[in-house]
């Protein structure tokens, strides 16, 4: 692995900032209080409850800031679309869609109003797999089945998730680095990475956060053999290969850095909300949704199939978040109002 702060001043491990423990206790506020009478059953309760009050308090001090920037960029894209579209059916001389031009502000608080406007993105969508990602993330960290990189220094470990990190944007937006060959490519929430011997890039772990009470065909195309792996494993090709990396924003990749690999039984984490993970084959093959309103919904076989993958079997492991469902989306109504604060002009 390259030694950190090689061209510069010496890397430091800074602690990040998190929420103040006012905002947490607000947070606190959503949770879900121990109610059983039986002994045995109110201690694990309170053990979960505890559990969900330590992972809130690991929240970055700018959750709100990074909700309206996803907010803010996916209101962009999805004007961007809109624009598309209709050069498009212009171009084939039908007719153009319209609709209502509006801020992102505007977007917010027709939901927070209970009139979401049906022709832009909810907002509270966008929020509510952010967010529950987060927890995702603070949840592999401290369960420890994030991958653990023994016997660096802090400085690597820094310098490791920095390229962690750069890995994951590449991957989310690779037109960004001039990888526009993997455009709306499947891609996974998180990564998790561990430096090899050669001082090179292992991908180990992947994840996917799920809030939603079911998954659904694009969740299957997601984690079949030809969704997140086979993507990952592209694009880390396509950097490898690059002459002239720095050019792309991937300094110290490239064909003279850093490689990164894809582990061959690298593990793909599936996280859903707490309650929600079948406990049975039959459960489990009715938590899977044929369709997400798309051209196509799975056949028969890819239900069954899916099941198969979800039950643990190519490396697939399905987990449950401390949070319920209700608690997400009530943590989710929360933050959308704070969202809307950051958006008023």
């Amino acid at each position: 692995m390259p030694e950190p702060g090689a061209e510069g001043a010496p890397r430091t491990e800074t602690k990040p900032q998190l929420i103040s423990e006012q905002d947490a206790l607000v947070l606190d506020t959503f949770l879900e209080k121990p109610k059983s009478l039986d002994n045995k059953a109110r201690r694990e309760e309170e053990k979960i409850y505890e559990r969900k009050r330590r992972y809130l308090r690991q929240l970055p001090a700018e959750t709100v800031q990074v909700m309206f920037g996803h907010v803010m960029n996916e209101m962009l894209e999805d004007e961007h679309r809109f624009q598309q579209r209709n050069e498009y059916l212009a171009e084939l001389g039908r007719p153009t869609h319209t609709r209502n031009h509006l801020t992102t502000a505007e977007i917010i608080n027709a939901e927070i109003s209970g009139k979401p406007d049906p022709n832009h993105p909810k907002p509270s969508s966008l929020i509510q797999g952010e967010i529950f990602e987060l927890l995702v993330d603070i949840q592999a960290k401290n369960e420890g089945y994030r991958t653990k990189n023994k016997g660096l220094t802090p400085e690597q470990k820094l310098l490791l998730e920095e390229q962690s990190q750069l890995l994951l944007a590449v991957a989310h937006s690779p037109e960004v680095f001039g990888l526009t060959q993997f455009r709306a490519v499947r891609n996974p929430d998180l990564a998790w990475i561990q430096v090899d011997q050669a001082g090179n890039l292992v991908i180990k772990g992947i994840a996917e956060a799920k809030s939603t009470d079911h998954l659904d065909s694009r969740a299957y195309r997601q984690l079949s053999k030809t969704g997140f792996r086979t993507t990952l494993a592209d694009i880390a090709n396509a950097i490898n290969n690059l002459e002239d990396a720095d050019l792309h924003g991937l300094k110290g990749f490239g064909k003279n850095g850093t490689l990164i690999t894809i582990d061959p039984e690298v593990i793909q984490y599936v996280v859903v909300c707490k309650g929600q993970k079948p406990t049975n084959h039959e459960a489990m093959r009715k938590f899977v949704k044929p369709t997400n309103y798309d051209k196509h919904p799975l056949t028969n076989t890819e239900q069954e199939d899916f099941a198969r993958i979800l039950s643990g079997q190519d490396h697939t492991v399905m987990l449950e978040s401390p949070f319920t469902r209700d608690e997400i989306i009530s943590l989710t109504k929360h933050l959308l109002k704070n969202v809307a604060e950051q958006a008023r002009p």
